[in-house]
């Protein structure tokens, strides 16, 4: 593979895997991971070596084929896993790990031909091929698993948190496998649909019949039928085909969810193991924690902080007057705090979307689930639901600032409020009442 398929952000971000784990799957690894914390927590260890967690990490090994190893943090909420930690990275034991970069595991030739061969089993959760040699560090803050330090999470609750953690490896997984079947398809693919090179993998969206029947675009479709030799319209003809087809890479298709970042599809792995609620409250904790105040505030309060702004607001136009250099530079900061806030409106780091994420996943979940878990299912969908009635999603002055000026601000904001509308509608709350009214007509 000489040449390289280039990617904007934009266009990756929407290409890119959403399953990695099957709403249906049969896995056990919640239950393991949640054994394992309660026999440490009940150590009522003083300290503890990484050797105490060797059971853990080979049980999680055992189950989903990832190659683990784990590393101690000191913060209470350092939780994390890495594959390509910044170079010289420690953790707090001083333990150095190898691992390669995710370009190397890219685009050298070697291991794109194992990747091209090792796939994800989204009934199982569990990695095949060479994705079990790509090695990950699992870091955990020691200080939960301590002696009179239980109070911060229960043990479900640091369960969904490590659940998390392996979601974010699976997703890892599936986005280099993603990567790499993109770069075939768009390099050596479109030579094997113009009749350059052999059909290697056998797969079916390289075959020129197939694309004339199946590229979503008509245009594309037509342009590829018109000129069948011309590279342009295979290469866009293979590029539509694979953004929308099933993935390689991943066993078992799942239904795709809405699009969700990286840390969302990490929630969206705890919730399908069964962990729904404990995700949403450990991580309401952390967000309570970290300052992020203006999720729970009152009406009252809200209106209090917008008088405040107004006030500094006039206060920076005053300072223009007098001083107009201090001015722009106050005003520019001003401008800067509200552009910044793009970054609060990209899909979904808000507290209030992600936790209104796992209240949508839990609806997919009470749909495909049997009748001898509906139950538990209606009772977590009202938990979640009593977590985002404390929270609120108003814009602040500055917010509103920062949308009215600021185009890439205020497209995404809008993006992000019609893709909810949308995802309202197809995993709406009626469903959860109608299981109810069924629960309460069968009783």
């Amino acid at each position: 593979m000489s040449r390289i398929a280039k990617y904007t952000d934009e266009a990756f971000q929407h290409n890119v895997s959403q399953e990695f784990i099957n709403l249906n799957h049969t896995s056990q690894l919640g239950d393991l991971v949640l054994g394992e914390v309660k026999r440490l927590r009940a150590l009522n260890a003083k300290s503890l070596k990484k050797g105490d967690f060797a059971t853990l990490i080979k049980g999680i090994a055992r189950v989903t084929g990832l190659k683990l190893d784990v590393e101690f943090e000191s913060h209470p909420f350092g939780f994390g896993i890495m594959t390509n930690p910044v170079p010289g990275y420690q953790g707090d034991s001083g333990d150095v790990a190898e691992f390669s970069s995710w370009l190397d595991e890219v685009l050298h030739k070697e291991y794109t031909k194992h990747h091209m061969k090792s796939t994800i089993d989204l009934k199982n959760v569990k990695v095949t091929g060479n994705f079990q040699e790509i090695p990950f560090m699992l870091a955990l803050p020691i200080i939960h698993f301590l002696k009179d330090h239980h109070d911060i999470f229960s043990s479900e609750e640091l369960t969904a948190i490590i659940l998390h953690e392996i979601g974010h490896a699976f997703f890892n997984l599936a986005t280099i496998g993603e990567m790499v079947w993109m770069n075939y398809f768009l390099t050596d693919g479109v030579d094997v649909v113009l009749g350059k090179k052999p059909n290697t993998y056998r797969v079916e969206l390289l075959s020129r019949e197939w694309l004339e029947k199946n590229v979503p675009n008509k245009v594309v479709r037509d342009e590829l039928i018109q000129s069948p030799d011309n590279e342009v319209n295979v290469r866009k003809a293979v590029l539509l085909a694979a953004a929308t087809s099933n993935r390689n890479h991943l066993w078992s298709k799942g239904t795709m969810t809405g699009e969700l970042r990286s840390e969302q599809l990490a929630d969206m792995f705890a919730t399908r193991m069964g962990y729904g609620v404990h995700i949403t409250t450990s991580l309401n904790k952390m967000s309570e924690f970290f300052g992020e105040k203006r999720f729970y505030q009152t009406r009252t309060q809200r209106l209090f902080h917008n008088i405040l702004t107004l006030v500094g607001l006039g206060v920076t136009a005053g300072t223009v007057v007098v001083s107009p250099i201090f001015g722009m530079v106050v005003s520019a900061a001003v401008l800067f705090n509200a552009w910044g806030l793009n970054s609060q409106f990209s899909p979904y780091d808000r507290p209030k979307e992600r936790f209104e994420k796992i209240h949508r996943e839990l609806i997919s979940v009470l749909r495909t689930t049997g009748p001898e878990n509906k139950a538990v299912v209606l009772k977590e969908i009202r938990q979640v639901k009593a977590i985002l009635a404390t929270m609120t999603d108003e814009l602040t002055l500055i917010e509103s600032i920062g949308i009215l000026t600021n185009p890439l601000v205020r497209r995404t904001y809008h993006r992000v409020q019609a893709e909810q509308l949308l995802e309202r509608l197809f995993r709406s709350d009626l469903f959860a009442h109608a299981e109810r009214l069924k629960t309460t007509a069968r009783s």
